[in-house]
């Protein structure tokens, strides 16, 4: 999410998943795995199974060729096996919300954006067809390597994240009233950090921002449950999401997997039109849920909302600021809009309802969505045009605009 007011966004990053639907046997897949007592970043050993060193070099030339500096993560590994998993026993990948909680179960705070699987004899052309695949502006620094057997012959699954954060370990768990600390640094030398969090009332809120790539914040819980935090990386294309840490509170257990409803879901076959209207109801029924009042469609943020869609789809790239038409504040002076608050949602999904869980699950972004300052909203649906891809960029734009007063005579 991005406003004018504050220069802050955010951006929801495409995890390439097919979906499948919640139930006890999914949370038992879930906990199939031990869970870990906190939230790190760093990197554990253990990335290549056995006989899959081939599949290591081909990852490691492919991120080569793109400049990336690739490091294998074990818990990647860990993860990617239990989606295969996953996929062998229910014929389908997880969804995304799944494997979140699965990976925020092991401690781990990735956004994950591409997941893949590959027969042996395919692995250079499906590895890169997968990196190919999608926005180009992303550089990925983590990966996983997994090997499955598909009949009599094995094949390989591969998993890659971007991971621009140091986090000192947060604990997942923690006492009513204990005070959370979650401290580190970006990677990126002239980044900055934005910290948020959603609480157990759903009242998404910011903790901070801080200066440099350094960032310290704390936050004391009061009630018992679920304390969804974030930090930001704000690396000048707009910010992006560097970590999600659910810590709970007081509460035995897991974290709950609140999965929305697949029913009246609007997938990326459909007209973009109809998946931007089912977009527009989820996003209301959110506010009213809230106690927010519905927002009205507005034509002229409508065409802003698209035209940034477009841009992102034709220009291979996902952030709120276009490479050539600069960030939303630029855009709307553009078309003439001249609007003092101005806020951004992006999203990079499957499905309308995909896209909204997403943009819901990150406190930045869910602030936007139930911010009572705005009045109009525009929202555009834009189908990737890469061949055989069932991406779609999810624009919304919020306004304040004012409100004609009657004339009085």
């Amino acid at each position: 999410m991005w406003t004018s007011s504050s220069s802050r966004g955010l951006r929801r990053m495409p995890v390439v998943l097919a979906l499948a639907c919640v139930s006890c046997a999914h949370g038992q897949w879930i906990e199939s795995v031990e869970p870990a007592q906190t939230f790190t970043t760093t990197c554990t050993g253990g990335v290549v199974p056995f006989a899959a060193g081939r599949a290591e070099d081909v990852v490691l030339a492919e991120g080569h060729k793109r400049g990336w500096e690739l490091q294998g993560d074990g818990r990647l590994s860990e993860l990617l096996d239990a989606i295969l998993s996953f996929t062998a026993m229910h014929g389908k990948m997880p969804r995304r919300r799944l494997v979140d909680a699965m990976a925020r179960r092991m401690g781990i705070t990735d956004e994950l954006s591409k997941v893949g699987m590959f027969a042996a004899s395919s692995m250079e052309e499906g590895v890169a067809k997968l990196l190919d695949n999608g926005p180009r502006n992303t550089r990925y620094n983590r990966y996983g390597i997994a090997k499955f057997q598909m009949g009599r012959a094995f094949s390989f699954g591969v998993i890659f994240a971007s991971r621009p954060i140091e986090l000192e370990p947060v604990p997942r768990h923690v006492a009513v009233g204990e005070t959370v600390r979650v401290a580190g640094k970006l990677t990126a030398a002239n980044a900055k950090a934005i910290g948020y969090v959603t609480p157990p009332d759903g009242a998404a809120r910011q903790l901070g921002r801080s200066l440099g790539p350094s960032f310290d914040f704390k936050l004391k819980t009061a009630v018992p449950g679920v304390y969804r935090l974030e930090v930001m990386a704000d690396l000048g294309a707009g910010p992006t999401i560097a970590a999600i840490l659910p810590v709970t509170a007081g509460l035995p257990g897991e974290v709950t997997v609140n999965a929305s409803t697949l029913e009246n879901d609007v997938t990326a076959n459909a007209r973009p039109e109809a998946i931007a209207a089912r977009v527009f109801e989820l996003l209301n029924d959110a506010r009213r849920e809230a106690g927010a009042a519905d927002l009205a469609i507005d034509p002229s943020l409508t065409a802003l909302a698209r035209s940034h869609a477009e841009d992102m789809n034709q220009n291979h790239y996902f952030a709120h600021i276009s490479p050539t038409l600069g960030g939303p504040g630029e855009r709307a002076k553009r078309a003439n809009l001249h609007i003092s608050t101005l806020g951004e949602n992006i999203a990079l999904s499957t499905s309308a309802n995909a896209a909204h869980d997403g943009l819901m699950d990150s406190p930045g972004h869910r602030s936007a969505i139930l911010n009572r300052t705005y009045n109009r909203v525009g929202v555009a649906v834009v189908k990737s045009s890469e061949p055989g891809s069932q991406l779609i960029y999810v624009v919304q734009e919020f306004a304040l605009v004012p409100t004609p007063q009657p004339a009085t005579h």
